[in-house]
């Protein structure tokens, strides 16, 4: 049975966060074993999950606590898909799958126009996300 995991901050609602929880249980669905990790164990989309879809809370509350907490989860694991959305979340699971020993594949999700979300959202200038974009996507399996 192949092993997918997903990482995302949380499952409040969102655009994303649905989107997964919903391929989550259509690929629960089809037979695979599904497992989420999120930064905070919280959210509304929570109910929406079967029981038996495991979540895994590592409990980062900053993002950069996220490396060593998904790289050591993905070493005992070792899923054959991780799929990752939202940057900086993207970015930072390329150096934790490495330090796991590229487990998988690994695909990267983007669901928002980051030229756009830097200015608005994220509050960091568009050529340091670009840069770290472009340092760090090329060594996913897949970028969507």
């Amino acid at each position: 049975m192949k092993k997918i995991l997903i990482l995302l901050p949380d499952l409040r609602c969102g655009g994303a966060e649905r989107l997964h929880v919903h391929l989550a249980n259509h690929w629960y669905a089809q037979g695979f074993d599904v497992t989420f990790a999120l930064m905070k164990r919280r959210g509304e989309l929570l109910n929406l999950l079967p029981e038996d879809i495991d979540i895994i809370d590592l409990g980062a509350d900053r993002i950069r606590q996220v490396v060593f907490l998904l790289a050591r989860h993905l070493r005992i694991i070792r899923p054959d898909i991780v799929m990752v959305a939202m940057w900086p979340f993207t970015s930072v699971s390329v150096l934790a799958w490495y330090l796991a020993g590229k487990p998988g594949c690994l695909f990267l999700s983007d669901h928002t126009q980051l030229s756009i979300s830097c200015i608005q959202e994220i509050k960091l200038p568009s050529w340091l996300v670009g840069s770290i974009m472009r340092f760090s996507y090329p060594f996913a399996s897949g970028v969507i």
